[in-house]
């Protein structure tokens, strides 16, 4: 049987059963669940674009360079990504 949930139509079973595994003491991660799909969501960083004469057709210029997520990383705590920052703007 299905029901309405979200705005779809979704098993509410097969909610249940994802919510049942993602909110478990065992699993290291947490998850979006949406019509019988699961997927982690995580913040990562690009490396991006530095310069010390940004201007909007330099980053416009550059955007591609901002967007690429080629080596992008995955900072576990704010100062990890502090220190990323810092770093991108010392290089």
């Amino acid at each position: 049987m299905r029901k309405a949930f979200c705005g779809g139509l979704v098993a509410h079973v097969g909610v249940a059963n994802a919510a049942g595994l993602l909110l478990h003491w065992c699993v290291a991660t947490g998850g979006v669940v949406g019509g019988g799909r699961v997927a982690e969501v995580f913040i990562a960083e690009c490396q991006g674009y530095t310069s010390d004469a940004l201007t909007p057709e330099s980053l416009r210029d550059n955007w591609g360079q901002v967007t690429d997520q080629a080596g992008y990383e995955v900072p576990a705590a704010i100062a990890e990504e502090t220190a990323m920052f810092l770093k991108a703007l010392a290089d």
